[in-house]
């Protein structure tokens, strides 16, 4: 979690996602992104300055908006994980509270009956 939380603020600091994108389709990123994400930097040397740059810049939105959606379901996950794992500890001691009234109730119930007894008897 926090390797994703690092990446998504290294390309936050690198100013990217400032740049607009609107005028590029969505498919058209992210077959840009595609096409970066597939090529060594010295494959791209041989792109027009403008594609590379669009390139990577479309790179890095689609590999920030894929960290985000791992760090959120992450942070669901992990969400979960301490809801099951509370349940489990309040369900055991709500357990073990019931027993030990189970106890309570038994020994008075067993002490109400030698009290009536012994008073009956007299």
């Amino acid at each position: 979690m926090l390797r994703l939380l690092s990446k998504v603020k290294a390309i936050e600091a690198a100013g990217v996602l400032g740049v607009d994108l609107s005028r590029l389709s969505g498919n058209y990123q992210r077959a840009l992104s595609t096409k970066c994400e597939n090529r060594s930097p010295p494959g791209c040397g041989s792109w027009p300055r403008r594609a590379r740059r669009a390139a990577l810049v479309c790179f890095l939105w689609q590999s920030y908006r894929a960290a985000v959606d791992q760090v959120v379901d992450m942070f669901d996950k992990l969400l979960a994980r301490a809801q099951t794992q509370a349940q489990n500890e309040l369900d055991q001691q709500l357990s073990r509270q019931r027993q030990t009234t189970q106890i309570s109730f038994a020994a008075l119930s067993s002490l109400s009956r030698i009290i009536l007894d012994d008073t009956i008897s007299k």
